[in-house]
């Protein structure tokens, strides 16, 4: 058995594992309470509820896709460990790389279920409220998933080692300190501080910069984003995210199951 057939037979089981633990019903309540408080909001709105509309939709996408891959993510391995699960499928000709992968690749399918669901209700209320669809709401959308991606390596590079708990907390460190590095950078006080401005640098050279991802801004407000920062911007997603993917897998390989 070839071992891209192992990976999409291990990711169908763990993507079929994910919805059994209800997160699907999460996303259709999140979806519904999107609608809802996008219709509520147009209601007390004057001017521009459909960009009201739109900031809540792609905000709650945010805290959805993030909150998934936060909290999946950091048991995704862990979990299989503890229940010994592991072992049994390991005791097969399926090597820990190939299981990796497959518990990767159900978990980012999840995560794409959940982007497509609540994109689709975020731009169906923007368009009922008179919104005009651009590309960059779409470019958006797909961004967040793969600031999710990171997010989830992340999550599972922690949770090799540490535990659980303290995955979740260090994942989420780095996932706010990496959306301010961008707003510090235009801070008075940091560009009159070379030192600190050097720091803040260098700190968005090495750990993960998820501003660089993040449009939204330019999304509401309509301004014209820089020449090929979609492009720098996806570049930088999958550079880092092959990087934390290398990290992992060589974790993994020499991480002691027993």
């Amino acid at each position: 058995m070839s071992a891209t057939k192992n990976i999409l037979i291990v990711s169908k089981y763990t993507f079929l594992d994910l919805l059994k633990s209800k997160i699907l019903i999460l996303i259709f309540l999140l979806g519904f309470s999107l609608l809802l408080i996008s219709y509520i909001a147009s209601e007390l709105t004057y001017g521009v509820p459909q960009k009201v509309s739109l900031d809540f939709g792609l905000g709650i996408l945010t805290l959805a896709l993030v909150g998934i891959a936060i909290f999946m993510g950091s048991n995704l391995i862990v979990k299989e460990i503890e229940s010994r699960t592991l072992y049994m499928v390991l005791s097969r000709p399926v090597s820990r790389e190939v299981f990796l992968f497959g518990k990767m690749v159900g978990l980012l399918e999840l995560l794409a279920l959940a982007a497509f669901i609540l994109g689709v209700l975020s731009v169906s209320m923007f368009l009922l409220l008179n919104g005009v669809i651009k590309a960059t709401i779409f470019q958006s959308i797909f961004l967040t998933f793969m600031e999710a991606t990171m997010v989830m390596l992340l999550s599972i590079l922690f949770s090799l080692l540490t535990n659980s708990v303290a995955s979740v907390v260090y994942t989420l460190t780095l996932y706010m300190t990496g959306h301010m590095v961008g707003e510090l950078q235009t801070f008075s006080y940091v560009l009159q501080n070379p030192r600190l401005s050097h720091f803040i640098k260098w700190y968005g050279l090495i750990f993960p910069n998820f501003s660089k991802l993040n449009i939204k801004d330019f999304v509401l407000y309509e301004t014209t984003l820089p020449q090929n920062y979609i492009q720098n911007a996806f570049l930088y997603g999958v550079s880092y995210s092959v990087f934390l993917l290398l990290v992992i897998i060589t974790l993994f390989k020499h991480k002691e199951l027993d």
